[in-house]
């Protein structure tokens, strides 16, 4: 939190520092548990440029909230140019209908 505050310590990127941790955590962690595939780089808000730096790291996708799809950032990033909140999958939602038999197994209690 101090080293956030001090002025000679501006010009470094804690953020990219940290990301850079946490991703070789994340590869030797890979090692030991190989279901471990992913790191997640947390909240990205488009407009906020403190959150700049996690566009820069390849590949990077964010979540379309309405079809709950993954898009790389870089094919997003018009699209937020423009617009603070974005669907990117165009495509019309389409929700698992449950079958009859999972209908008729169902229990209530």
């Amino acid at each position: 939190g101090l080293l956030l505050l001090r002025s000679d310590y501006r010009g470094l990127s804690f953020g990219t520092l940290s990301a850079l941790f946490e991703i070789h955590l994340t590869q030797q962690l890979h090692v030991r548990h190989p279901s471990i595939t992913w790191y997640y780089m947390g909240y990205y808000i488009h407009s906020c440029p403190k959150m700049k730096y996690k566009e820069k790291f390849a590949p990077s996708f964010l979540l379309c909230p309405q079809n709950f799809t993954w898009w790389p950032i870089p094919e997003c990033q018009e699209m937020l140019n423009e617009n603070k909140f974005c669907v990117f999958d165009k495509s019309p939602k389409t929700e698992k209908q449950p079958s009859e038999d999972e209908l008729n197994d169902f229990e209530s209690f």
